[in-house]
């Protein structure tokens, strides 16, 4: 960490390192080297399984969990990464036309963070669930599919035809809020009149503590839905929160988020010294 880190975020910071460190080794030997770890997605899988009508507690295409927690959830997250592209776009214009305030240039690395975190945290996740090959729940022959349950470090006896189900994607969805919380909560519309004269703070609403129950609580029940519908095991969903956490503290370590940010929001003085603000054309 830099020496101008304040050391009680010195100190989150490095829990969370830690705490990354300690669940992937939990995570690791229960869910994939312990009996025990596949026994409980099972037993919880099953629960929601009925083997008499051959479906799960929710249909997958017709339900209501089918069209509020997988279609119309789906649609309403990707419209933040959208959001914060119309946020980008609009702050180049107004730089281009007359220049950026430093307070209006940190809200727009802000949103620019926001919009590159979103769009590589989805690439991460798609890529992992292309890489692992891990087969769902409705596809094994327990729950009336075609293929046995294989290991995540054994030969799958489905070969190159791609099952992507680890780790759970729609949760992620969800988890992926967490990144408004590593820049400081929501950050203001760059069209907002005031961010010329003076920071605008989030309400406490869209604050930055908000957004890390937000995330939390929308990526698990977005998962467990999805567990209810047999497109993932329980223990899916605690893989993509450990994934979308690990990230956003790369992001940090990388510099595409500001220890300003977490310190309560925008910093004039450490913004304005950022290249180029005081050009209107540059």
């Amino acid at each position: 960490m830099s020496q101008s880190t304040p050391a009680h975020i010195s100190k989150t910071l490095k829990q969370i390192w830690l705490g990354l460190f300690l669940s992937f080794i939990f995570l690791t030997v229960f869910t994939f080297i312990l009996p025990q770890g596949h026994a409980l997605d099972m037993w919880i899988s099953q629960g929601l399984y009925n083997a008499s009508t051959g479906e799960f507690l929710f249909n997958n295409d017709t339900s209501w969990v089918e069209v509020l927690l997988h279609d119309w959830a789906k649609n309403a997250l990707l419209l933040m990464p959208v959001y914060a592209l119309v946020q980008v776009l609009v702050g180049y214009w107004v730089k281009r036309v007359r220049g950026l305030t430093p307070t209006q240039y940190d809200a727009w690395q802000r949103w620019a963070a926001l919009l590159f975190a979103a769009v590589l945290s989805m690439l991460l996740i798609t890529y992992l669930k292309k890489w692992s090959n891990q087969t769902c729940p409705w596809s094994l022959v327990d729950f009336g599919g075609e293929w046995p349950y294989a290991d995540f470090f054994t030969v799958k006896p489905w070969g190159d035809d791609k099952q992507s189900c680890w780790p759970a994607g729609h949760a992620s969805g969800g988890f992926i809020l967490l990144s408004l919380a590593f820049v400081g909560g929501w950050p203001p519309n760059m069209w907002n009149v005031r961010l010329r004269t003076q920071a605008v703070a989030a309400p406490k609403g869209l604050g930055a503590r908000a957004f890390v129950w937000y995330a939390l609580v929308i990526g698990t029940v977005l998962g467990f839905a999805r567990v209810s519908q047999g497109a993932h095991f329980f223990s899916h969903q605690f893989w993509s929160l450990w994934w979308i956490v690990l990230a956003n503290m790369l992001f940090l370590k990388m510099g595409l988020f500001k220890i300003r940010w977490l310190m309560g929001g925008s910093s004039v003085s450490d913004a304005s010294k950022d290249e180029g603000l005081q050009s209107p054309h540059a």
